[in-house]
């Protein structure tokens, strides 16, 4: 997660940059200049199972020369305060750079701590879920190592819906003091019919 930076959350000035199963949340304006979620300035930028969301500023600009192309896959940059996307050529799959989303219509809770890292859930509802296509191109965990897909497809964004790791416990049957095993699974939810 990338969390309440100044001026930029990312700033790619050269090569090509992968961003996979990340939050860019809360970048914070510089007084007297611009911000921005992801700021592209160089080669090509791959933003994939991501998401950029309330940044102050734009949601991602590209800029620069080179005719830097960013490609987006089930991934959601909105509800940022600027434009979602300036300046942009890209490739995109999904729900990414639309103005007309509100945080009710899209369903993306407030920031949160969940497995050692910070995200934005997805509500019960929010068309992000089960939404990303393909359930072969999914990776297998999201941002916070979860199991991705549960249901039928895996959900845009970094953060899969339904998706957790409880910790069960064992008692191994010894004398004395018995040992406490962890043993983690996932606990899908059944998909809506």
């Amino acid at each position: 997660a990338i969390i309440g930076n100044r001026g930029a959350g990312l700033r790619a000035n050269v090569g090509d940059v992968t961003v996979q199963n990340s939050t860019i949340s809360g970048t914070q304006a510089i007084p007297g200049s611009n911000s921005y979620g992801i700021y592209h300035v160089g080669g090509n930028l791959f933003l994939l199972d991501s998401t950029v969301a309330f940044n102050q500023g734009y949601g991602v600009t590209s800029g620069g020369s080179g005719s830097p192309v960013l490609t987006m896959r089930r991934s959601v940059v909105a509800l940022n305060d600027g434009e979602e996307c300036i300046g942009v050529s890209f490739i995109s799959t999904n729900i990414a750079c639309d103005e007309s989303w509100t945080q009710a219509t899209l369903g993306l809770g407030p920031l949160t701590e969940e497995a050692g890292t910070l995200v934005h859930p997805l509500l019960p509802g929010s068309p992000l879920i089960n939404a990303a296509g393909s359930a072969a191109t999914c990776p297998s965990n999201d941002q916070r190592g979860y199991a991705r897909p549960i249901g039928t497809t895996c959900d845009i964004g970094a953060y899969e819906s339904g998706s957790t790791v409880e910790a069960l416990e064992f008692v191994a049957p010894t004398e004395g003091t018995p040992d406490v095993i962890p043993l983690y699974t996932d606990t899908p939810t059944p998909a809506a019919p």
